[in-house]
């Protein structure tokens, strides 16, 4: 059997960040009330999107809002993956795109009068068990046929 026939998993394919908007910094990464957002869809048999987001909004000490979110198609290598589509779209993939956000906050804070903010490491995995895998829009639409 060839390498080709036994490789499996999932690839990025492509990243986009359709909201990164700063009105007025970030609260201090300390305070707790930051809210996020997840989903994950279908985009065709072998693709699929997940998107994380990000809301802060502002506080006594850093009258600022921001808001970044990050979608990321992935591409379905093999026809048997290891980890279920599903549960990668819940764990794996949040895991994967949390940096991008990380990163964009930390540039669009970058030259706030209240100064950066590098958001804290983030246990992905306590984050992800606030989502219910099965209302996410991908766990309630059979995969698209081919």
């Amino acid at each position: 059997m060839s390498p080709a026939n036994t490789e499996s998993g999932y690839v990025l394919e492509s990243l986009t960040f359709p909201v990164q908007v700063l009105t007025g910094a970030v609260p201090d990464p300390d305070v707790e009330n930051a809210e996020w957002g997840w989903d994950w869809q279908w985009k065709d048999h072998d693709h699929f999107e997940v998107g994380l987001i990000l809301s802060a909004p502002p506080i006594d000490a850093r009258p600022e809002k921001v808001q970044v979110s990050v979608n990321a198609v992935f591409r379905i290598v093999g026809e048997v993956q290891t980890v279920p589509i599903a549960q990668f779209a819940h764990g794996h993939a949040p895991a994967l795109i949390f940096p991008y956000i990380r990163q964009i906050v930390d540039e669009l804070t970058s030259r706030s009068p209240y100064g950066r903010v590098l958001l804290p490491p983030t246990n992905i995995v306590a984050l992800m068990t606030s989502f219910a895998a099965g209302e996410a829009s991908g766990a309630k639409v059979e995969r698209p046929a081919r």
